[in-house]
């Protein structure tokens, strides 16, 4: 795909540069998957990207094969493990990296683990370790596998049949474990004032909750295009089947349902994502495939149908909407012009060093001009920590350094004052339809 990186997994690719057991707004499990990937195969964009149809293909295999530990039945498996592969919403992230494909991998390996606690009446410890072990992977991932302790919990209080699954010595070592093997990315968050978690509650805006009855309405609109129209609506016609359902299909449907009305909740006060909701999706495609009649083929075909229409016509408006001068991907589609004409100032300036005060722009051109040997430095004017790149970088790194300074606006007081001369190099202009974005380049002369 000649698309150019997003910022964000520019971000996600400076990090496995310097792997750490934590990042401003994110854990850290998918840094060391892309240092893996990018030792082995190299750092080009479809090598980085090449982790998210991996790391989905291995999560179509683990619902096949969990739908199979509970139905017994191929065909119904191989339906569960389609009505993943083909959903909207995984066809999407598959042209991406990004925490979301790690963290279904592991959503997945958690159920499959919870069947098995319940399908064994021996050997059940081995499988709280590995739930242990895919749940504390899971929250490395992103912390929104939180989610599925949240909902194992509530099925301990609203299901009486679980308790004695749940309630015992071996449960709460797998708690532990899970504390245990997370443990370092708790220290990194203490060392560092829990600032991904200021970041988590920043973006979901708590502290200035209000009534927001349209960001809930495309909340949930987006769950059910993402998961599918057909297989959404079957899963939740469900809830009038409750009572009547076995006691695992209760607990994975609760581990699909929890999320979304969790989030629901948030972005009726608040705002939310479309993909937040994202970690019970392989505890959906489980659900769906284990309790669909499987005599009723229109209603499989119909589901299948239904992921294929939709994936086709996302894939076919991503791609041909640019034709039209309606193009998705404008904030991305500058970035390697831009750097070409940034790297040929950096070669023709002596003494240099590169700054930018924006975060996508930096992401961006610190992946773009990484063959230049120059130090790269985000602006900080407020001192207060926004981003990954403030966390790690210091404009007195810059000292005695001819900056040049990368910006949609312009130098503030505060830079101009931090150096002996600054002066326009040029203006960057790209337009696509009706979009445009407009760079300055500037040279702010012997910092200090």
């Amino acid at each position: 795909m000649a698309l150019p990186l997003h910022f964000d997994e520019a971000q996600y690719w400076d990090w496995s540069r310097n792997l750490d057991w934590g990042y401003f707004s994110k854990p850290p499990f998918l840094a060391f998957l892309i240092k893996t990937i990018t030792i082995t195969c190299g750092d080009t964009e479809n090598c980085i990207r090449s982790l998210s149809p991996i790391l989905h293909s291995f999560t179509g295999v683990i619902i096949y094969y969990t739908v199979y530990t509970i139905t017994r039945n191929q065909y119904i498996s191989i339906f569960g493990s389609l009505l993943y592969l083909i959903m909207p919403g995984v066809i999407f992230s598959s042209l991406f990296i990004s925490t979301d494909a790690p963290l279904l991998l592991f959503s997945s390996l958690s159920a499959l683990f919870i069947v098995k606690i319940f399908n064994n009446k021996n050997n059940k410890s081995i499988y709280f370790l590995f739930l242990s072990i895919s749940l504390a992977f899971g929250i490395l991932s992103k912390y929104a596998a939180l989610y599925i302790l949240i909902s194992i919990f509530t099925s301990i209080i609203f299901i009486r049949e679980s308790r004695k699954f749940f309630i015992n010595k071996k449960f709460l070592l797998c708690i532990l474990g899970i504390i245990i093997i997370i443990a370092p990315n708790i220290s990194w968050n203490l060392q560092n004032n829990f600032v991904t978690f200021s970041h988590t509650a920043s973006n979901a805006n708590l502290q200035g909750l209000q009534l927001n009855i349209h960001s809930a309405i495309f909340f949930f609109s987006s769950q059910i295009f993402i998961f599918g129209i057909i297989p959404f609506v079957l899963t939740f016609k469900n809830i009038i089947n409750f009572k009547n359902i076995n006691v695992i299909q209760k607990v994975v449907f609760l581990n699909f349902f929890i999320p979304i009305i969790l989030v629901l909740f948030l972005a009726t006060f608040s705002r939310a994502n479309s993909n937040w909701a994202v970690v019970g999706y392989p505890f959906g495609c489980i659900f769906l495939a284990s309790i669909i009649d499987k005599k009723k083929q229109f209603l499989i075909k119909a589901c299948l149908t239904n992921q294929f229409i939709f994936s086709f016509v996302l894939l076919i408006f991503i791609f041909t909407l640019p034709n039209f001068n309606i193009d998705p991907f404008y904030k991305i589609r500058h970035i390697k012009s831009l750097a070409i004409q940034i790297e040929n100032e950096l070669k023709n300036t002596e003494n240099v060093a590169f700054m930018a005060d924006d975060r996508e722009d930096f992401a961006h051109l610190n992946y773009y001009i990484k063959e230049m040997d120059v130090i790269k430095v985000k602006w900080n004017g407020d001192k207060k920590i926004d981003d990954h790149y403030e966390l790690t970088t210091s404009v007195e790194d810059l000292i005695n350094k001819n900056v040049l300074f990368l910006t949609r606006t312009k130098p503030t007081k505060a830079m101009i004052d931090r150096c002996e001369k600054h002066e326009k190099i040029s203006s960057y202009k790209f337009t696509y339809g009706n979009k445009e974005r407009v760079f300055n380049l500037f040279l702010l002369k012997s910092w200090n």
